[in-house]
């Protein structure tokens, strides 16, 4: 009985000394050993990791004007959103004030921390019910991606940190990729990934099969007909099959557009 309440008590000393007094959340020290544990982990899977860093815009006003019960509860509520938001085997820590720093571990689809970073953005939508009062809270998100934008814990967490700085400096409650390119392409692909959604379940709009006859070199007679699906977007214009294909694999279209093409 003495040995278990020394494990206990063991136990409770290293928690507290790796996890935030007032959110409960992991802290800055074990988020970063998180960080390099998924780091080994995506040098192992090939997939890679995204690291966000979290503020709350003009919270120093909310602590100076209303004092630091109402900021503290604004916190924890906060925290229980961020943990909302995203997946149990991502790590939402507190920095301290009110930094928070996301690690999302090996991410399978690239759209995966866009929609993240969007449910983060919408879930701080309904105002904050704090000691009779309703405060409108919103987050800007820095976003970082290993390995392009870091091969280090602390490599990566100061490009949030950049990229964070970026997306208060445009207007805030917004995100923002530490690599403009990179975001850029991300942007492109769930847009792509809406509009074939749409244009699959609308009746396969403004696709069309495009039939390649296939020769047998030795005497020049056809034996085969491949048919190749082409897009061709309102807007977007021709979309290429390099494009396209991919994303219908990645999130599963590819049944339904195989389905059409056969028939």
């Amino acid at each position: 009985s003495h040995f278990l309440e020394r494990k206990k008590a063991e136990e409770k000393l290293i928690h507290m000394a790796q996890h935030d007094s007032l959110t409960n959340l992991p802290n800055r020290t074990l988020i970063l050993d998180r960080i390099e544990q998924g780091i080994l982990h995506s040098q192992r899977s090939g997939r890679p990791l995204a690291v966000m860093y979290i503020d709350l815009d003009r919270f120093k006003m909310v602590n100076d004007t209303l004092g630091h019960q109402t900021g503290d509860a604004v916190l924890v509520e906060a925290a229980r959103r961020l943990v909302s938001s995203v997946r149990k085997e991502d790590t939402i820590s507190r920095q301290g004030g009110d930094e928070f720093l996301l690690l999302l571990n090996e991410i399978t689809r690239p759209g995966d921390t866009l929609n993240i970073a969007r449910k983060i953005l919408h879930s701080f939508t309904k105002p904050f019910h704090i000691s009779q009062r309703k405060l409108k809270i919103t987050p800007s998100v820095g976003i970082a991606i290993y390995p392009e934008d870091g091969r280090s814990a602390e490599e990566l967490v100061k490009n949030a940190d950049a990229a964070l700085y970026r997306a208060k400096s445009e207007g805030r409650n917004r995100y923002q990729f530490f690599s403009r390119a990179l975001g850029a392409e991300l942007n492109r692909k769930i847009q792509l990934e809406g509009e074939l959604s749409e244009a699959i379940h609308s009746g396969m709009k403004g696709f069309h099969l495009e039939y390649q006859p296939v020769i047998d070199t030795s005497d020049g007679s056809l034996y085969e007909v491949e048919a190749l699906a082409r897009w061709t977007h309102d807007t977007l214009g021709e979309i290429s099959p390099r494009e396209f294909i991919p994303l219908a694999e990645e999130t599963g279209m590819i049944h339904i557009l195989g389905r059409h093409v056969i028939a």
